[in-house]
């Protein structure tokens, strides 16, 4: 999360000061990309909804299971 100031728009329309500073929120995943805006005052009640997406969707995962190396036997020399 960043602390996000917009930028006075063409329109002449600029972010009135004194008012709630806002969070940009960016999310990522290959080529797909999101944003958004939230105000400063909303971002506990974002942060606990994102959690609890996240901890549903983890339930799928499984630790990889790991694979018992064999011991490799020394060799015997050959008497000869």
């Amino acid at each position: 999360m960043k602390r996000y100031v917009p930028k006075p728009s063409k329109a002449g329309k600029p972010n009135p000061e004194g008012s709630d500073p806002l969070c940009l929120i960016r999310a990522k995943i290959g080529n797909n990309a999101i944003s958004t805006v939230i105000p400063m005052k909303d971002v506990p009640k974002f942060q606990a909804a994102y959690g609890t997406i996240l901890k549903g969707n983890m339930d799928g995962l499984k630790k990889p299971e790991k694979v018992p190396k064999k011991k490799q036997q020394p060799k015997d020399k050959e008497a000869s």
